[in-house]
């Protein structure tokens, strides 16, 4: 399914990158997407609503990249600006997303 598959996608970025949500990193998104998915939260829902929810729970992921400084490379420089990976994950998400609302 595409929750265990974004989910172990996840863990492989946590271990291969030292990475975690707050770190300001495509994580930022990615891990609010998939929770999106887990079942706790999906039960009861559409699946284009459960696919609506992820895309805005990604834009809500870069946005908070903004606010945060990063915890590797340029640090504090970065705050105001958001994170390129996760804006990239979000647009591949939104991709994805809209080619499955058609």
């Amino acid at each position: 399914s595409f929750e265990k598959l974004l989910g172990a996608a996840i863990a492989g970025i946590e271990k291969r990158g030292h990475a975690k949500k707050g770190d300001k990193t495509m994580l930022d998104a990615l891990i609010p997407i998939h929770e999106c998915f887990l079942p706790e939260h999906a039960e009861g829902k559409t699946l284009f609503e459960v696919l609506q929810e992820a895309s805005h729970a990604a834009k809500e992921g870069v946005d908070f990249t903004k606010t945060i400084a990063a915890r590797k490379l340029v640090g504090e420089r970065r705050i105001g600006h958001e994170d390129p990976g996760a804006v990239s994950s979000m647009l591949m998400y939104r991709a994805l997303y809209n080619f499955l609302r058609k």
